[in-house]
Formats: C-alpha cells, structure tokens, sequence
C-alpha cells in the first residue's frame, strides 16, 4: 500500500468515487455554503473544549450541539471547503476527506473545524437527511497486514487526531474501502486486481 500512494496519489479519490457512485465537489466562492451564527459559536467552543481537554471528542455530542438552532437566528457563509468523496442519497449524504498521507502537526484541528463548519452547513440546506462526515486513510501504516488496522495504535501515530476526533469518524483500511463500496473485503480485492494488472503488464513488456 505505501508502493501505491507513492504511484497513484490522488488515484484513491477516482477508486472511491468508482466504488461509492460518489464524486468530488467544491463549496468554495459562489458555491460557499451557509450556517447559523449560532452553529458557528458552538463549534468554536467545541474546538477550544476540545484543544484544552475540557471534553473528548463525541460524535454524538457534537452532533447533537451543532444540529440544533434557533431557525430565527441570523446566517452567516460557512467556511469554504472540499469534500473528497460526497455521496447525496434521498435520506443520506455522506461526506468523505481522503488522506493518503500522514497530516502534519496542527492539521487535526484545522480538519475537525472544517467538517463541523460542513456538517452545519449541510443540515441547515438539509435538515431532513442524515449527515455523516468520515476521515478516510486509504491503509494504516502501523499495521503489518496491509488490509488489516488497529484504530487505537493509529491515533497515536497521527499527531493530535485522537484529541480531536472520535473513533467513529475516522475510517482506516478495509473499513474505509468496504463503506465506500457496501461490501465485505474490497481492499483484498483492489490488491488482487492491481496484482493481475502489475503481472499481465510485466509479462507483455
């Protein structure tokens, strides 16, 4: 997996929209979403509870604190952001950040912010749907198995992520390809295709 970062790169966000049906979209300039003042207020506090360790990070929680307005209340443009794999259904939209490489110091926080600033955003132009938002890591680089991962030794390895995120938004290896594809070991079924194709291109060469 780490010989295919180097050599695909961007390639994971084109094998997650095959998988998913999903697609890259930006909400940037004329496309800038809106939130509620108020939403904006509660993830900030969120973010600063969060970097002192007044709170640990809870989907649930913070889900709850940011979905909940005063309809009344003023609207103000979202932060402007990107969404790697966005997937729209008539219940659901699901939102996914593909990181292929290790984040540098400072960018949990920068990350956790701009998808509470989306989720807000798309429940206020959604109220009715399900909102989800994932971090996904196309492999996990502590583990030896190449499809397997240990989520807890990982989050040590990311700098700040577990201060920041709660496990259940972060999908790492074969759980983030069997989401996107709805089926059970689609990693072991990427490397076996890239292992044909590797072999047939080798022996025509």
């Amino acid at each position: 997996m780490h010989g295919l970062n180097t050599s695909l790169g961007t390639g994971f966000e084109s094998l997650a929209h095959i998988l998913s049906g999903g697609y890259k979209r930006k909400f940037t300039r004329a496309f800038r979403l809106n939130i509620k003042q108020e939403q904006a207020h509660k993830i900030d506090t969120i973010i600063r509870d969060l970097k002192a360790g007044d709170h640990q990070p809870n989907l649930k929680r913070e889900n709850d604190l940011i979905f909940s307005y005063n309809n009344s209340d003023k609207t103000i443009q979202s932060l402007e952001f990107t969404v790697d794999n966005y997937l729209e259904k008539k219940n659901c939209l699901e939102a996914i950040e593909l990181k292929s490489v290790r984040p540098n110091s400072g960018e949990a926080r920068g990350e956790k912010q701009k998808i509470l600033q989306a989720k807000a955003a798309f429940n206020l132009l959604h109220p009715q749907k399900d909102i989800k938002f994932f971090i996904g890591f196309p492999f996990d680089p502590t583990s030896q198995d190449p499809t397997d991962y240990n989520k807890e030794k990982f989050f040590k390895y990311l700098v700040e992520f577990k201060k920041f995120f709660d496990p259940k938004e972060v999908l790492i290896a074969n759980e983030l390809w069997d989401k996107l594809s709805g089926q059970a070991n689609t990693m072991d079924q990427l490397l076996k295709i890239v292992a044909q194709t590797v072999k047939k291109f080798v022996a025509n060469s």
